[in-house]
């Protein structure tokens, strides 16, 4: 394992914080995270997700609150693409964390969850959201070109599609990455067209030579679904790391439900 388990951490964090619905109301304070973001407070409407609902501690959540801002949030259009943009306050380094979807049970295995995001990948990744948020933000020009100030100085990470569309982002604006961390990143199989296309992209990744592969980085729960195993029907270039979860008697837990 070629990072510090602080890295790893906090990569997880902001993957998991992805889902918040910063978009809420009173969940944000210009850049600053309130406090009603934690449970959504007595105002809370149907809809918003919480870190509480993301399965923070409240100190996990202070602690969270009091390290990042959040520079930009792009809620859910209906394409099933969601990101956040963040900002760690005392070094200034920027994370772009993409949300995982929301309709798929955490169960479903490889096969499904393939067969399952192939229509969504085509709208995700066809309509131009993922270069319409990264233009908003103001980390590409309208060509889609690294602005300078924002070269290698990203760092990307996602859960399940969001560690995906975090590998889509790198792939397309290397420039950008400083490192990309992805957990449970949904393993897409090549059996239809959409995904045969994606597959040539990675594989030219690997011998254009176009990202540094050193600074990506894939973690994935043992035992537990192979979401990111390598076989002949799935690719995924970078550093695979196996993360040991221990299950327990009254944990709640099993290998399969621990994709999330």
């Amino acid at each position: 394992m070629s990072q510090s388990i602080e890295n790893i951490y906090q990569s997880a964090l902001l993957a998991d914080a992805a889902y918040v619905t910063f978009n809420a109301e009173n969940f944000l304070a210009g850049t600053e995270i309130s406090p009603a973001a934690w449970d959504g407070g007595p105002d809370r409407k149907a809809g918003d997700f919480t870190f509480r609902d993301a399965g923070f501690t409240f100190e996990q959540f202070r602690e969270f609150t009091q390290s990042y801002e959040v520079l930009r949030h792009q809620p859910d259009t209906g394409t099933g693409f969601s990101a956040t943009f963040f900002r760690l306050k005392d070094s200034g380094e920027f994370f772009v964390a993409f949300r995982g979807t929301n309709d798929l049970p955490d169960y479903l295995m490889d096969t499904a969850i393939a067969a399952g995001l192939a229509y969504l990948l085509q709208d995700t990744l066809q309509n131009g959201a993922l270069q319409s948020f990264l233009e908003t933000v103001g980390v590409i020009d309208s060509a889609g070109r690294a602005i300078p100030d924002f070269k290698g100085k990203l760092t990307l990470t996602g859960h399940s599609l969001g560690g995906y569309l975090a590998m889509f982002a790198a792939q397309n604006y290397a420039d950008l990455v400083e490192r990309v961390d992805t957990f449970d990143s949904a393993a897409l199989l090549y059996n239809s067209p959409i995904l045969s296309s994606l597959d040539i992209l990675w594989r030219g990744l690997d011998q254009n030579g176009l990202l540094d592969l050193s600074r990506v980085h894939h973690y994935y729960a043992e035992p537990g679904p192979e979401l990111v195993a390598e076989s002949e029907n799935v690719y995924r270039p970078g550093e695979h790391v196996a993360l040991f979860i221990e299950y327990g008697a009254g944990s709640g837990l099993t290998p399969v439900a621990s994709h999330s």
